[in-house]
């Protein structure tokens, strides 16, 4: 008789870089990929977005932030992220499945805060400037265009106490 032995999930680092660039990659595997349910709340010292895309790990998750634009892009590829383009591409191509893209002026999206866990992206974006606040006092969204625009599911608003401090802590 076999014994089977039961091992405790390792914690592993769930958390995801913002990197900071051109999103040229993102933004051309994104309009074949699906578009994500999204919760935006908003606090006085920043935003908290969730992205709901199931399969996503720190591992094929990618985040970007494009400076001129004030846009956050986040890409959850099939398997492991290319690490770069080149061209002529070479099958098998690579496939992103989820892509969502926020606008977010007066924000610091170089600073944000990204983790994953059982495919819920959370992002914690502090506003340029700001102190830590204690609570959250509105739920609206301002991701840009409408979810029409998009075809996707609109942006739910969900209300969370002491979201962004027990993030910081």
């Amino acid at each position: 008789m076999r014994k089977v032995r039961w091992r405790a999930r390792a914690v592993l680092d769930r958390t995801v870089p913002v990197e900071l660039g051109e999103p040229s990659r993102l933004t051309v595997f994104g309009r074949l990929a699906a578009v994500p349910a999204r919760a935006v709340l908003e606090a006085p010292n920043g935003r908290r977005i969730e992205v709901r895309a199931p399969g996503a790990t720190a591992r094929t998750t990618e985040v970007r932030w494009d400076d001129t634009s004030e846009r956050l892009l986040v890409g959850v590829w099939c398997g492991t992220p290319p690490l770069r383009l080149e061209l002529p591409l070479k099958f098998p191509l690579p496939e992103l499945a989820w892509f969502a893209s926020f606008h977010l002026p007066g924000f610091a999206g170089d600073l944000a805060r990204v983790s994953v866990e059982r495919g819920l992206i959370s992002l914690v974006v502090p506003r340029m400037g700001s102190a830590h606040s204690t609570a959250i006092v509105a739920s609206k969204s301002d991701e840009g265009p409408s979810h029409r625009d998009h075809g996707g599911p609109p942006a739910i608003p969900v209300a969370v106490p002491d979201v962004l401090d027990a993030q910081a802590a």
